[in-house]
């Protein structure tokens, strides 16, 4: 059974500058359950943020894509055989409630093994989450403007709670997130995932996967121009044109489509345009989950007036309140003199 570097996952979410969040007023066992409990939901925690921030580095082009989140597992134990808890990964589809609840699923399978999300002899880790943001069934559309689908207290765009519940607590009865407080009281502990935690990360994630796919069709554009001043961004430029934020991200992501007249070219590009990392746009999942109405693509002078400037796509910083990112064509080498 292969399974992915732990380490290395909550490195990464350290490096996204994803923090926890915790609610003030917490009440923890001062037992020593207490720090297993802290340990378990953090880790826990980070693991989810990650999954969905890297969604397409385990399913691909096709799968629900950048910022969904697993079904919960709803297994009973299985006291007929020694390992009680070995049918311990999600049940799809789900999402037939606005929240679904169950066990935190220890893992996932991913095209490259297991991904883990806690390594507990037993699911003793709650799990509610927001019928919006999980994977399966398909459709479920995943964007900075997705909204979070369940109230915690104070917040109101929680997306998940994890829970180490009482002993005797049955996940099977629900609604342990409505009142977190009171199951803490009584020996449990809690953490959410909000819309925050999520919307920042996911959009650097889109914005690097982005900007790569973007540099690749200009330079593939540039390898198979005849006349290098035919692979300048002035000659791609559609500034003269009002098209929608598809059209416009799908152009410079094609290699071969040229512009023609502005009232044509929308329908000329969905219809030469056919496929994105070789699946077809339609189900590709950065279409499929419209983020091209989150892209704001910008171009420096130089780029659009000089035909040998060096030009690369570069993802601006994302703010932390950003509802959009913003990628920009920048010259990266002075022009060549004359």
């Amino acid at each position: 059974m292969r399974q992915r570097g732990y380490s290395l996952m909550l490195s990464l979410i350290v490096l996204l500058g994803v923090g926890s969040v915790w609610l003030a007023g917490i009440a923890v066992s001062t037992t020593s359950r207490s720090a297993n409990q802290t340990l378990a939901l953090s880790q826990a925690r980070n693991a989810l943020i990650s999954y969905a921030v890297n969604y397409i580095d385990h399913y691909g082009a096709q799968g629900a894509g950048i910022g969904h989140l697993p079904c919960p597992d709803t297994d009973k134990p299985d006291n007929t055989v020694s390992d009680t808890w070995h049918r311990d990964g999600p049940n799809p589809p789900c999402a037939k409630q606005a929240v679904e609840h169950g066990w935190l699923p220890r893992h996932v399978n991913v095209r490259d093994g297991r991904y883990h999300f806690h390594a507990r002899a037993q699911q003793r880790l709650l799990y509610a989450v927001s019928g919006k943001f999980v994977n399966n069934p398909l459709g479920r559309v995943v964007n900075p403007s997705t909204e979070g689908g369940i109230t915690v207290g104070q917040y109101t765009d929680v997306i998940a709670v994890l829970a180490t519940p009482p002993l005797d607590a049955n996940p099977a009865e629900g609604g342990f997130w409505l009142n977190p407080q009171s199951m803490a009281s009584q020996g449990g502990a809690y953490s959410l995932i909000r819309v925050v935690d999520l919307r920042k990360p996911t959009m650097q994630r889109v914005g690097g996967w982005l900007v790569g796919q973007l540099n690749n069709a200009m330079q593939h554009r540039c390898a198979s121009a005849d006349d290098v001043s035919k692979c300048s961004a002035a000659e791609h430029s559609l500034s003269d044109c009002d098209v929608s934020k598809k059209t416009n991200v799908l152009h410079w992501l094609a290699v071969d489509v040229a512009p023609i007249r502005c009232e044509d070219h929308e329908q000329h590009v969905l219809s030469t345009f056919t496929l994105l990392e070789e699946v077809l746009i339609q189900r590709h999942w950065f279409i499929r989950n419209e983020w091209f109405e989150f892209v704001e693509l910008l171009f420096e002078q130089n780029c659009l007036t000089i035909a040998d400037s060096v030009c690369r796509f570069v993802l601006l910083p994302v703010a932390d309140d950003a509802t959009v990112f913003k990628i920009q064509l920048q010259s990266l080498a002075e022009p060549v003199q004359p």
